[in-house]
């Protein structure tokens, strides 16, 4: 965390001129007398409300006293003078999360990760951290997956980061002090797997959520875990455990996409039919039902302008979404609509470059 402060600091300092109290303030903070340092910093931002430092460095320490409000208020004066800094939305992320403030929250550290946090660092793993559990709560499970893959390398794990892979991997919007006693087992279990399979050890990974399915065989999501890995080493048997969880969870919409998309994968679009219908029917307002079942009734020639019509719906739930693009164009070119077909490919070029300089 401190060279995190160091690097930005230094290019801060020449902005503004700092008060006569500064190097005091910073005497006391570096020897951790923070009773005395923050009250020295106030006194620093009174004389000179531009000094961006300050106002980080406030935050900060009001952070470590947990002084989420003052922490939070601290921050944002910070990220109005340096909006370019990384480490301010992050601090200011956290800021919020201890107050409870988590779409707030959230929204920082989306910022905090745009403007690029280096990989490794305390601050970095924490608000990494505190992010995928936001995503989780809020029922962005891939997202949260996706950020919590980055400490499956880490040895040795850490037990919280076990503990939130779990809640993601079985799909509960909870926060981990939410947590039953009774599902302690099965989420640690399933985090360690998932993090193992995120290591690259899919072997390992495999057998692991094999035995949780067998010692916990009604648990809700458990099978989603299993069979979501499974498609990709095991296809036949993946689409099995996948349709286990659905006797389950009959309005499991994640497995009904991830089964319609499995069978057009093989080529087999009207076996995509009746999941993709179904996940449309259950989220209306999700784009991903409707991709697959557009993509169902054209790929496999059932219904060609239905198709279309589930693809345009699709297209106007998520207009960023270089999959519905392309998709779409091939439905159009299918149906002879040409000019509309060429349309939509630029689109797809357009928004495929677009995310790969966004790094997505």
């Amino acid at each position: 965390m401190k060279l995190i402060v160091f690097l930005f600091a230094a290019g801060l300092m020449a902005q503004v001129k700092k008060p006569l109290v500064a190097a005091k303030a910073t005497e006391l903070r570096l020897a951790g007398k923070l009773d005395e340092a923050i009250p020295l910093y106030k006194q620093g931002l009174r004389a000179q409300p531009g000094w961006a430092e300050g106002w980080y460095f406030l935050g900060a320490m009001h952070y470590e006293r947990d002084q989420a409000r003052e922490c939070t208020d601290a921050m944002k004066r910070f990220v109005k003078l340096a909006p370019e800094v990384s480490s301010g939305y992050a601090f200011l992320g956290l800021c919020q999360f201890q107050s409870r403030d988590y779409a707030d929250s959230l929204r920082s550290l989306i910022q905090a990760e745009r403007l690029g946090l280096p990989r490794g660092e305390p601050l970095t793993d924490v608000a990494s951290y505190h992010a995928a559990l936001l995503f989780t709560k809020d029922g962005n499970f891939e997202k949260a997956l996706d950020i919590l893959n980055f400490f499956s390398n880490r040895e040795p794990l850490d037990p919280k980061v076990i503990e939130a892979a779990g809640i993601t991997a079985l799909r509960m919007p909870i926060f981990p002090q939410e947590l039953k006693i009774d599902d302690r087992e099965v989420v640690y279990r399933t985090g360690r797997a998932i993090l193992t399979a995120g290591n690259r050890r899919t072997a390992e990974a495999t057998r692991m959520l094999d035995s949780i399915s067998k010692d916990f065989p009604t648990t809700p999501n458990v099978h989603y875990a299993y069979g979501s890995l499974l498609v990709s080493t095991d296809p036949d048997k993946g689409i099995g455990v996948l349709q286990k969880e659905l006797e389950i969870q009959p309005n499991h919409l994640a497995a009904r996409v991830l089964l319609a998309m499995e069978f057009l994968k093989r080529g087999e679009p009207e076996k995509a039919i009746p999941y993709g219908e179904q996940a449309a029917r259950l989220a209306p307002v999700n784009f991903t039902g409707h991709v697959m079942l557009g993509r169902a009734l054209v790929e496999s020639g059932v219904d060609l302008e239905r198709g279309i019509r589930e693809l345009e719906a699709a297209m106007k739930l998520e207009p960023t979404s270089p999959q519905v693009r392309i998709a779409l164009a091939s439905a159009y070119a299918k149906a002879g609509r040409k000019e509309e077909a060429t349309a939509q490919r630029n689109e797809f070029q357009r928004l495929k470059k677009l995310l790969e300089e966004q790094g997505k």
